[in-house]
């Protein structure tokens, strides 16, 4: 976002705010009559450092996520999403406590820089929070599909080189119009995603694999957390959750693989944690009615998504979260702005054709 956008946003939110009219404006969305989930993924030390060699969007640096947990511990009761799913039992769609609303706060992927970097902040400030987990990478060494996708084309796109693949030259065809669309390596890895198959997107990597090398330092920053260190968030009363297996986008996956994803994942994380596992969090936040059902059938109690789509059908199977990352609420200095986050929380900012995914039952 350029600086002058910037500016504009932050000052039109700072007199929306002063004018009260984003809690008019929550009120009428139904923003103000829900609890707040908050969303993120990878805390790290220097945010502008890491975004050189990672997906900016992920990321949140230790001081800015400091500064976001402040206004929200001042504005909201910080609970844990159990007791945002007990809440929501008896009022699905009602925030509903006296003085403070409820916020929890939620991690996807299970990456170890929330180990190190967020749980020692959360436990100091005696906040709770939840990390959903892709089960299968738990311990490995193995990158999340996104993380090495972005990584490998990161460096290809600097400088192409001919990719070969003689048991699909199509894929190859078809991979390289794509990247001549999308120059640039973050929307070069949401195309891919959306517009090729899972399986073909394991070709795209193996084809790459060939030409990149990721060093070795740049894995171990991207790694996953190992069950020792999910036990130990257990025992200090963190919430782990399900993020599926392999983190598939599950609206794309045949009935006999979403159940796999979803009931194998529960299923190893109690068996390794020994506690129940509860919630689940759709990887990018991709589901329809088919898959909340799905969710539901395969043990889980909630489950969590990243739009403002609430089924009327499942509601605590479709849960909203508002994501945040280091981008999300600052004015045209980059500094944090209070005004922003307020307006984020109570929906100004949302376009009601914001979200394009179909979350109809297929």
């Amino acid at each position: 976002m350029s600086t002058l956008r910037r500016f504009v946003k932050s000052a039109t939110a700072r007199t929306i705010c002063q004018l009260s009219v984003d809690k008019v404006i929550g009120n009428h969305n139904g923003f103000a009559d829900r609890p707040l989930i908050i969303c993120y993924h990878r805390v790290v030390q220097d945010f502008a450092d890491a975004a050189t060699r990672s997906m900016p969007s992920l990321l949140v640096s230790v001081d800015m996520f400091e500064k976001q947990l402040d206004w929200l511990a001042r504005h909201y009761t910080m609970v844990s999403l159990d007791e945002i799913l007990a809440h929501g039992k008896s009022s699905p769609h009602e925030n509903g406590s006296k003085g403070k609303k409820l916020a929890s706060v939620t991690f996807d992927e299970g990456y170890a820089d929330f180990y190190w970097n967020a749980f020692p902040i959360l436990k100091r400030r005696g906040i709770p929070a939840s990390v959903f987990v892709v089960s299968d990478l738990v311990g490995t060494a193995k990158l999340q599909t996104h993380d090495e996708l972005y990584l490998m084309l990161s460096q290809w796109l600097k400088a192409p080189a001919p990719l070969q693949c003689k048991e699909n030259p199509g894929l190859v065809t078809d991979l390289e119009s794509a990247l001549q669309q999308h120059p640039e390596p973050y929307y070069a890895v949401r195309h891919v995603l959306a517009s090729f198959s899972q399986s073909e997107v394991l070709d795209i990597l193996a084809l790459l694999r060939e030409q990149v090398n990721i060093p070795a330092g740049l894995r171990e920053e991207l790694a996953p957390m190992d069950w020792d260190m999910l036990r130990t968030l257990t025992a200090q009363g963190m919430t782990i959750g399900s993020h599926t297996r392999s983190h598939a986008l599950l609206p794309r996956h045949a009935q006999e693989s979403i159940n796999s994803e979803t009931r194998g994942s529960r299923l190893a994380l109690e068996r390794e944690l020994g506690v129940a596992v509860k919630h689940f969090a759709y990887p990018d936040g991709q589901f329809d009615e088919r898959i909340a059902e799905a969710i539901e059938v395969a043990g889980y109690e909630a489950a969590y998504a990243i739009c403002d789509h609430q089924s009327h059908i499942r509601p605590l199977y479709t849960m909203p979260r508002q994501v945040l990352w280091q981008n999300a609420c600052v004015d045209e200095t980059g500094t944090f702005s209070p005004a922003i986050l307020r307006c984020l929380v109570n929906g100004v900012f949302q376009r009601t054709n914001q979200c394009t995914q179909d979350h109809l039952k297929r």
